[in-house]
């Protein structure tokens, strides 16, 4: 773990368990004492999601976690909790302090504007097998993951495919090069540290 992530676990362990202070919220007049040694990270991160999702209007059981942590936004701790469901993609930061939407962006999953078609052609390999290149390094195929982002972006000129899925709490993040197909960043990570 890097000094900054050390860092910042300690600042978040030291702002919800300081007990010279009382740091509570009401959610639906409920009344949640974070410093409490019980409510663990986790809990609140539970918390977080429960507001996400009633604020989207979508089933906890139709959607699949892509990030859900805590971080510092404006100085202030704020979960960072993003979901999908088949064609979209959720993203809340949602303030610890009292439990309210900080800022929710809603986008689709497959992110190709008209741009994009300028830039396809009989040289560049296809979405689906960028898609395939990228899960086979996993050790998976497509219909085994859920796509939470595809977009596109360039790497010195050349177009590459950015695209991320979730398996079994796992995040997985890829760079395809649209051209030759070559893998050209990888990374796994679960979803609640990402």
């Amino acid at each position: 773990m890097n000094i900054k992530k050390r860092i910042s676990c300690l600042l978040i362990i030291l702002i919800l368990f300081n007990i010279n202070q009382n740091y509570s919220s009401n959610i639906d007049n409920i009344n949640v004492d974070i410093t409490d040694p019980m409510y663990n990270i986790f809990n609140l991160i539970e918390i977080g999601k429960n507001i996400a999702i009633t604020d989207s209007g979508l089933d906890v059981d139709k959607v699949y976690f892509s990030k859900t942590k805590m971080k510092f936004e404006d100085t202030k701790l704020a979960f960072d909790i993003e979901f999908v469901d088949k064609r979209l993609r959720y993203e809340y930061v949602i303030l610890v302090e009292n439990f309210q939407i900080y800022h929710k962006d809603i986008k689709k999953i497959v992110n190709l504007d008209e741009e994009y078609n300028k830039y396809i052609n009989r040289n560049t390999i296809s979405l689906d097998i960028a898609k395939q290149i990228s899960t086979a390094k996993a050790g998976l195929n497509i219909n085994q993951v859920v796509f939470s982002k595809i977009e596109y972006d360039y790497n010195n000129g050349r177009l590459i495919y950015l695209i991320e899925y979730v398996k079994n709490g796992i995040i997985y993040s890829s760079k395809v090069n649209a051209y030759s197909g070559v893998l050209i960043d990888w990374s796994a990570n679960s979803v609640y540290y990402n």
